[in-house]
């Protein structure tokens, strides 16, 4: 887990957004689908970024829509990581 979020960061900072959106899923994907833990959520908006950035608005939104859910279903308080993700859905939708 920790090695897909390492060269996830690797190949983001290298231009390598694809991939990198592949390390991040396979982080995501190592937790069950109703789990909601620190790595999920910075896999989670390493990937948003990721999609950002090659301009995928609609993995973009889908994959924001997908993170604000699971926080809402846990316990979790708000934090930084769920205003940006809010921040990124408002921007996507004006």
């Amino acid at each position: 887990m920790l090695i897909n979020m390492v060269a996830g960061n690797e190949l983001m900072l290298s231009g390598q957004f694809e991939q990198a959106i592949k390390r991040f899923n396979a982080v995501r994907n190592s937790y069950p689908a109703d789990d909601y833990n620190f790595f999920i959520q910075v896999a989670n908006l390493k990937e948003i970024i990721s999609y950002w950035y090659t301009g995928n608005l609609y993995q973009t939104e889908k994959l924001s829509n997908k993170l604000l859910q699971q926080k809402i279903n846990s316990t979790a308080i708000n934090n930084s990581l769920t205003r940006f993700v809010e921040m990124i859905k408002g921007a996507i939708l004006n």
